[in-house]
């Protein structure tokens, strides 16, 4: 397919060359995967067994969707053609560009789109595919106090490699002064942004895990769970396209430098399940003799449900104007869960919280510093201490610099947690051999209890730490208590 003229230009001025292979897929992925699996168990006693194993599995090539290569020029094309510049006395139309309903975009993609070319960006991948593998490993020990009764305690980890991460290599390779476009500097100052999956980056977790399980036995069965873990990464979706963990500037400061707290860690866990059967009724303990007995305490049974888990984590936005050329972050001086105290001197002009784990502050945010601003940053061409205020000569290019003007890491910060409480309550009414019809009664987050989301104002200014939101359930956000009737035969 021709490129046309336009883009090949815009290529050839930041000494881009295009290559034709004949690897249709543009991509060379590994052959072979090497994944051994082992396991082991010891009855080390009549009522105790240990338990462990180890094994290598290997993730799939998933489709990286709108980061696909099909979706590269020339097989998608999208075209800006924005409206001039309206000033007072002075505001032509669009028409003026000879853009009209009668028309269209005639006049401006009349050449067609091949010719329609400023500043392409582009998709990519690794020339050479090395899928993610996570080593599972977990040893666990179980004890039977009864037939019935039964508790594990295990510990469970897993380690990941060549995760899939995007970054940009058009990245520019350092910090200028806010009022500085680093377009110009970019290492091909001519293209946009070339996002490129990159299989580089790592995960680890680590939990301990109970578990407490009653089987069946007169009427009442079991499960609770609880699970302690801890959960860090540096990239955290399967295509690497999640903003929860980004870099700060790629470039300057390596992608191992941003691994941390998992945006889905969940520190604690408690489960409950469990279920009920009446002693009353047909085949049961007590009042088993008279059929409209049966029929009126029989059949009875109620189920439960419990969860409650500690929150995720998010990150803290500075409130000055940093440094162009990277993402910043504000820095935790010290806990953001204790109100009051003084704000630092980098962000002198707010109002600590009295309160904290409240919708109106969740954290308080006295607890942050801001980085360097900016505009510490000499413009180009200007000599720092001159004469003026600044402290750095433009570009910034050194890592500790950098992470003093562009902040800490991300998800720093532990939002609200959850629990919930859903019920049933249901009875059997027996209508030949062993078939029957079922009523129920079922309530979802029977105590009506509020879950709050994490704060949608996440910054360090007077206002940080607001929440203003319920958390999502998808269908049945906001999580409001609500109660369904059913009845079900079973044959």
């Amino acid at each position: 397919m021709a490129l046309g003229a336009p883009f090949l230009s815009t290529l050839a001025k930041d000494n881009v060359t295009v290559q034709y292979l004949d690897n249709e897929r543009l991509a060379t992925s590994r052959k072979v995967n090497f994944a051994p699996r082992v396991g082991f168990a010891y009855q080390a006693h009549p009522d105790s067994v240990i338990r462990g194993g180890f094994g290598i599995f290997y993730g799939g090539l998933q489709s990286q969707g709108n980061t696909d290569l099909g979706d590269n020029f020339p097989f998608s094309n999208q075209a800006n053609i924005p409206a001039p510049d309206c000033f007072t006395n002075n505001c032509p139309s669009i028409a003026s560009q000879g853009v009209t309903l009668e028309t269209g975009l005639a006049s401006k993609t009349g050449g067609g789109l091949q010719n329609f070319v400023q500043n392409p960006s582009v998709h990519a991948i690794d020339p050479q595919i090395n899928p993610a593998y996570t080593m599972n490993y977990n040893l666990s020990v179980q004890q039977a106090f009864s037939s019935n009764l039964v508790a594990t305690i295990s510990y469970v980890g897993n380690v990941s490699r060549h995760l899939s991460l995007y970054y940009d290599p058009n990245t520019v390779r350092g910090l200028f002064n806010p009022s500085i476009s680093t377009q110009q500097y970019q290492p091909f100052p001519n293209l946009g942004g070339i996002g490129t999956i990159h299989f580089g980056g790592v995960s680890t977790y680590n939990s301990l895990q109970a578990k407490m399980e009653k089987r069946l036995s007169h009427g009442l069965s079991f499960l609770a769970t609880y699970t302690w873990a801890h959960a860090l990464d540096d990239s955290s979706d399967a295509g690497g396209l999640s903003t929860a963990v980004t870099d700060r500037n790629m470039a300057l400061i390596p992608f191992i430098e941003e691994y941390t707290n998992s945006p889905y860690d969940v520190r604690n866990r408690f489960t409950f399940n469990g279920n009920y059967q009446l002693p009353f009724g047909r085949g049961k303990t007590y009042l088993n003799k008279s059929r409209w007995t049966d029929l009126t305490v029989g059949g009875w049974a109620t189920s439960l449900t419990f969860a409650a888990q500690s929150g995720l984590p998010f990150s803290v936005s500075p409130n000055i104007s940093t440094a162009s050329g990277g993402s910043a972050r504000a820095i935790k001086v010290r806990d953001p869960f204790s109100p009051g105290g003084s704000p630092d001197p980098s962000n002198p002009n707010i109002t600590c919280a009295t309160e904290t784990r409240t919708k109106e502050h969740w954290y308080n945010p006295c607890a942050f510093a801001n980085p360097l601003p900016g505009n510490l940053i000499a413009p180009p061409g200007v000599t720092p201490g001159a004469g003026n205020s600044y402290r750095f000569a433009s570009p910034v290019v050194d890592k500790a610099t950098a992470i003093a003007l562009l902040g800490g890491r991300s998800n720093t910060v532990y939002g609200p947690g959850y629990y919930s409480v859903n019920m049933s309550l249901f009875k059997n009414f027996t209508t030949w051999h062993e078939q029957y019809l079922q009523f129920r009664t079922d309530a979802f987050n029977l105590l009506n209890h509020p879950t709050l989301n994490n704060p949608s104002t996440t910054n360090n200014n007077s206002n940080g730490g607001q929440i203003t939101a319920p958390r999502s359930f998808q269908n049945n956000t906001p999580d409001a208590r609500f109660l369904q009737l059913s009845l079900k035969y079973v044959f």
